[in-house]
């Protein structure tokens, strides 16, 4: 019953995250640990759906997970995009939740920072577009090569942004 799919191909670990219900998702890791690497239709992970949700505490399960290393490693819009892009979503209850997970995403998924979507945007990209500083400042922190980076356009971040 725990990998049973629905139409969107979401398990109840997907709907767990969604939700942030971490007792469930702990239960279901008792259950099956390896849920955690089924993607639903959008290709989108359980931690793509709990960075997209705000659900640290269920972000920081998921990525303690040793199996879960290198997950995303080959998506395109992973969850490093996700978080940097939510920002503070206008209240300041959801800029701690951000900062705090895209440095623990940065620190337990370093790779996830190179990787382009389709219009070779990084989580630089988002964070920069999105107008969230903060995040801005921990990306080039992280890497300050990342501002030089192109998109399909031919820009760097600077000018994409600023397009925006």
């Amino acid at each position: 019953m725990t990998a049973v799919e629905n139409k969107k191909l979401e398990i109840p670990l997907h709907v767990a995250c969604h939700q942030g219900d971490i007792e469930v998702v702990m239960l279901l890791f008792k259950t099956n640990p390896w849920l955690s690497c089924k993607f639903n239709s959008k290709n989108q992970s359980a931690l793509f759906i709990a960075c997209s949700n705000g659900h640290l505490k269920v972000v920081k399960l998921l990525l303690n997970q040793p199996w879960y290393e290198g997950i995303e490693d080959e998506a395109q819009l992973n969850s490093l995009h996700m978080a940097a892009s939510k920002g503070h979503a206008g209240t300041k209850i959801n800029l701690p939740f951000v900062a705090d997970t895209v440095g623990h995403l940065l620190n337990v998924c370093p790779n996830l920072v190179h990787n382009i979507d389709e219009n070779g945007y990084s989580p630089l990209h988002y964070a920069c577009s999105k107008g969230h500083v903060s995040i801005t400042t921990m990306l080039l922190r992280f890497d300050l090569n990342l501002a030089l980076q192109f998109d399909n356009i031919g820009y760097t971040v600077t000018l994409s942004c600023y397009e925006w």
